[in-house]
């Protein structure tokens, strides 16, 4: 989610500027964190030495925004989900953003509104289930009905937890990496101990491959890479812990 953060540090402007994000995302790579721990240890006063007293002001008036969002939405989890896209809007000063710009703006406000629409036919609280599948929405029946060959069976890419209750011929989960699957921030919940009613973060991840791998009616890839590129370094990648565990078969 590093990427996804940092897009959204300084949109709409709040004081953020490239020096700052940069002197962010250097301590995150050279810690190991995410992005969001840097931002984290700024509003307690800590974090880059080299930022300054402007830019940690702003960062901690971000972090403040984000926590308070973060905590409306935990406490009010049957608030309707065009209720929070509103309420994201509004706090953030993004719509303010779009309404005030060109031509282009009210194109994208246009697409902020649909997307509200679309969150209309979610069920409250379903907020994760919601966001992967606006993100991963594509335009199947124009792909499907254009077109010779291939283009009439099109690859769909989406994340395991859409995947749920989906069945297709074939199937490659990518991404069966130590940090990845079990992710690296549930690992580090592992260590912290079981959270509330027992809850194991890594088990949770456990039985998300165990969806992604029951999807298939025929064919299934799980897929690894040895070594990915990390926030522009090269850095060698381990097997997810669960590949030892699958049976090998006859």
């Amino acid at each position: 989610h590093n990427a996804a953060l940092a897009r959204v540090l300084n949109q709409p402007a709040r004081g953020i500027g490239r020096k700052t994000a940069l002197l962010l995302a250097a301590q995150a790579e050279a810690d190991g964190v995410p992005l969001w721990s840097v931002i984290s240890a700024v509003a307690e006063g800590e974090g880059p030495a080299a930022l300054g007293s402007r830019g940690r002001k702003n960062v901690a008036a971000f972090h403040a925004l984000i926590s308070i969002l973060r905590a409306e939405v935990l406490d009010a989890p049957s608030t309707p989900l065009p209720g929070v896209v509103a309420r994201v809007l509004e706090a953030t000063g993004y719509g303010a953003m779009l309404e005030a710009e060109d031509a282009d703006g009210s194109e994208r406000m246009r697409n902020v509104r649909e997307l509200a629409n679309l969150a209309a036919g979610r069920e409250a609280g379903d907020l994760q289930g919601f966001l992967d599948s606006a993100v991963l929405a594509q335009d199947q029946d124009a792909l499907v009905n254009s077109g010779p060959g291939d283009l009439r069976r099109p690859v769909n890419l989406m994340t395991i937890h859409t995947s749920k209750g989906l069945e297709f011929d074939t199937v490659f989960v990518v991404g069966c990496e130590e940090d990845l699957l079990p992710h690296f921030l549930s690992c580090q919940e592992a260590l912290v101990g079981p959270g509330p009613g027992g809850r194991d973060p890594v088990a949770e991840e456990r039985r998300m491959l165990y969806v992604g791998a029951t999807r298939p009616a025929k064919r299934l890839f799980l897929t690894f890479a040895r070594v990915r590129v990390v926030w522009g370094q090269v850095r060698p990648a381990a097997p997810s812990r669960f590949l030892r565990h699958l049976d090998e078969g006859p």
